[in-house]
């Protein structure tokens, strides 16, 4: 079933609501030392997927703290641009009855999918990852 323009802004915009209410909910209330992680992949194998981190990334970026939040987790850079602008984008497509966000997200999936920018994108991941479990996270 190909992905419909609706589908697409329906999942983005809950996507971005939900991480929105997730930092709301768990700003601040984190703690490193507790042992208790919502990540399922470290709670099964005790190992930091390439994204653990990605929550304090974000909540060091709202205090101001660029270099901290990169070094918890650069993902982090990304999933707080996503947030932002994604919602704002698909009201502004919404109101003007426009595509411009589908149109994009096309032409990136396009781009992506070549070896030349997926096989850097990949090794940029798994650095990010191998980064996390070196950092103990």
């Amino acid at each position: 079933m190909p992905l419909t323009r609706n589908k697409l802004y329906a999942f983005m915009g809950l996507g971005s609501v939900a991480g929105f209410f997730w930092l709301v909910f768990n700003y601040n209330t984190y703690r490193q030392n507790d042992g208790i992680t919502v990540c399922f992949i470290k709670n099964v194998t005790g190992i930091p997927c390439p994204s653990c981190g990605s929550t304090r990334a974000v909540e060091a970026l709202i205090h101001g703290h660029l270099v901290e939040s990169i070094l918890w987790n650069p993902i982090g850079l990304i999933l707080t641009t996503l947030v932002i602008v994604l919602p704002i984008w698909i009201l502004i497509d919404l109101a003007r009855k426009q595509n411009s966000l589908f149109d994009f997200y096309q032409r990136a999936e396009i781009v992506l999918r070549q070896r030349k920018y997926a096989i850097p994108a990949i090794t940029l991941l798994v650095a990010n990852w191998i980064w996390n479990i070196y950092k103990g996270l």
